[in-house]
């Protein structure tokens, strides 16, 4: 985990072969990230 400025970012590591086009070569673990930042942009607005 890393902090900016007040806020929190985390960074996964994905790995298997995967190369610059993650929602095409992975398409489960893009959607899981997406699902994930938007939990975070609802918990901030709350």
């Amino acid at each position: 985990m890393c902090l900016i400025g007040e806020a929190a970012c985390e960074r996964d590591l994905i790995e298997g072969g995967i190369g610059h086009n993650l929602p095409q070569e992975d398409p489960r673990v893009f959607a899981q990230a997406v699902v994930e930042v938007d939990s975070y942009v609802w918990a901030a607005s709350i």
